[in-house]
């Protein structure tokens, strides 16, 4: 009885390894990353920091930007209806027991995922006024962390990059920006 246990785990652990759609989806599709992705309130809720990637929001210098917060919402949802040609090399990533990280695509006249323009945070709005630690922590808690940029440029994007991360055991969009890097560095 104990060998026919021990076959029965060590052939579903063999499946799962070997069986792509039983040990990873794409973290694009995963149910709690959608609703990460619906805004930035939300977003910050779930422990993401997209809003440093929207256009008049709390941001640190050098942070490249949305225009608003539509743009990247779109962005998403449109990456999540494309279908992938399972014989290109590019694929999806995934989230499971391991795996998130960064989908990097490239902005092309067929697929510019909406994205026509971003911003880059050169320089930060010093905030003269003084709050106590406690409005501090409410500040952040419901605005984010970061301050509101005072001055950016524009720049045409060349790739967006949507990256995953598990925040208190749930994946989710943990970050989402426009690039000019074939990385999205």
């Amino acid at each position: 009885m104990r060998n026919l246990f021990a076959a029965v785990i060590l052939s579903t652990v063999a499946i799962t390894a070997v069986d792509p759609a039983l040990a990873a989806n794409e973290c694009r599709g995963l149910a709690e990353v959608t609703k990460s992705a619906a805004g930035w309130k939300e977003n910050l809720k779930l422990g993401g920091h997209i809003h440093k990637h929207i256009r008049n929001q709390r941001t640190e210098t050098g942070k490249t930007q949305f225009a608003d917060e539509t743009t990247l919402v779109k962005a998403f949802a449109t990456w999540q209806g494309i279908k992938l040609d399972p014989n290109k090399s590019f694929k999806a990533k995934t989230c499971m027991v391991a795996g998130g990280g960064l989908d990097c695509l490239p902005l092309t006249t067929n697929q510019d995922f909406g994205v026509t323009v971003g911003y880059k945070c050169l320089k930060l709005k010093q905030n003269e006024e003084k709050i106590t630690k406690q409005q501090k922590e409410l500040l952040v808690k419901t605005e984010g962390e970061g301050d509101y940029c005072a001055e950016d440029k524009w720049f045409k994007p060349t790739h967006v990059g949507f990256n995953y991360a598990k925040v208190n055991k749930v994946w989710i969009l943990n970050t989402a920006y426009p690039s000019e890097d074939e990385n999205c560095h």
